[in-house]
């Protein structure tokens, strides 16, 4: 897999190996609920994560979460966006369990 930038060139692709999702995994409700998320972030954010979203495989999708956070935080607030980002990744995990995302912490 060839990781290339896909939002203004801030994603980087994660050290070390990745392990892969199964053959065959859905990325759909991920999918969809990343594109639910995007309704609640700027204009000026959401056309440009909403285009690289709609074409992402599971991997991908996984590194679209830090830009999704960054648009999530400027309406939202730093902590609420944590918050929305953390349930994107207890899905991701449900399709994904190795995937490379966040622990779950609590927050307060």
């Amino acid at each position: 897999m060839r990781w290339q930038p896909l939002v203004n060139g801030r994603l980087f692709a994660p050290v070390g190996p990745v392990p892969m999702p199964a053959v065959g995994t859905d990325e759909e409700p991920v999918r969809e609920a990343m594109q639910q998320l995007l309704d609640e972030v700027p204009a000026a954010y959401a056309g440009p994560l909403g285009r690289a979203i709609a074409t992402a495989d599971l991997p991908m999708l996984c590194l679209l979460r830090k830009p999704l956070l960054e648009a999530l935080v400027v309406r939202h607030g730093e902590l609420e966006g944590l918050r929305r980002v953390m349930r994107l990744d207890l899905l991701i995990r449900q399709s994904w369990p190795d995937a490379p995302v966040s622990r779950p912490i609590e927050l307060e």
